[in-house]
């Protein structure tokens, strides 16, 4: 690992894993129409949200004591004003990250406007490294072959991390039913694509999650597949993080990536309880609860996993 890998490692663990973040969304019209999308009930609401608002919105966070912004949508590139609002949170000495789909980065034009930035995160939501899964998963024909041409447009021209540490692009993989046994390859594959930034995360039971049950998977079946992809991800010597996941699907030595439990979100069962982490647990998420259309009792078998570390027996 060059002096600057380590560097950026450091930063990235050390610093961005204690970040906290406030969510400032911004409700365009969606270019895609992504079958797991958490925000489609909020689809083109507020689509030009004047920066007076967001600018408030920053205030807001910064009094509450949070340090980084995560400016989000439906889809935040389709805001007019979207390198102004970047300039704002770093005025006030807040870290920014967008999250996208990439569409818009795939015209090299709109690259060009983040060229003056001083410092940024973009996170690419990436669906399935075949094409035609992706275009399904995404629900927009021709968006595999969009995101691949964002993504070489990003790197080549924005110069992101490995050359910045402080541009940075991160692709996210939301684990689905028709993903997981991929994950592995998914990670080779985007590697070979020059992206050293990855997240991973589980569905969330709301938007059009409920229009599409048959992406539902429960995460004992995931969990083999998902092993396989953080070895992948370590062997590379890439960064990364787990998002919205139990520390049960993953061993007790990633704890840095655990989360505080949030009701409104996640669930807990009664083997939570006897978990000595069990108060700084994200749980799981609500729709790890539907996964079996609730006709059967809820089976967790990699909570018998020997490096969960629960106080008791199970």
């Amino acid at each position: 690992m060059n002096n600057l890998n380590k560097e950026f490692h450091s930063l990235f663990y050390n610093k961005l894993m204690k970040a906290r973040i406030y969510l400032i969304a911004l409700y365009t019209t969606c270019s895609h129409h992504c079958r797991m999308c958490t925000a489609a009930q909020y689809n083109g609401i507020d689509a030009n949200k004047s920066l007076s608002k967001v600018r408030k919105e920053i205030v807001n966070a910064k009094s509450l004591g949070m340090t980084d912004i995560m400016i989000s949508g439906t889809e935040a590139t389709l805001h007019p004003r979207l390198v102004q609002i970047i300039k704002l949170v770093r005025k006030h000495g807040l870290r920014c990250c967008v999250g996208t789909n990439g569409r818009r980065f795939a015209t090299l034009d709109f690259v060009k406007s983040f060229k003056d930035l001083d410092s940024f995160a973009l996170k690419m939501t990436f669906h399935s490294h075949k094409r035609e899964l992706f275009d399904y998963l995404s629900g927009t024909p021709g968006s595999y072959l969009n995101t691949l041409k964002a993504m070489e447009n990003i790197i080549s021209y924005l110069e992101v991390y490995p050359k910045s540490i402080t541009k940075v692009l991160s692709m996210h993989i939301v684990m689905n039913k028709l993903n997981y046994k991929d994950l592995p390859e998914m990670v080779r594959f985007l590697y070979s694509r020059g992206i050293r930034c990855v997240s991973l995360s589980s569905l969330t039971l709301t938007g059009r999650t409920y229009e599409n049950p048959g992406l539902l998977v429960d995460l004992d079946t995931v969990r083999p597949y998902f092993i396989k992809a953080i070895s992948e991800i370590e062997r590379l010597k890439m960064v990364y993080m787990l998002i919205k996941l139990p520390i049960c699907i993953y061993e007790s030595r990633y704890k840095h990536f655990l989360r505080p439990y949030d009701k409104n979100i996640g669930v807990k069962i009664d083997k939570c309880k006897v978990c000595k982490f069990n108060k700084k647990c994200w749980g799981f998420t609500k729709v790890h609860f539907v996964a079996k259309y609730k006709k059967d009792s809820l089976k967790f078998p990699f909570l018998n996993q020997p490096d969960v570390e629960f106080v008791n027996s199970l």
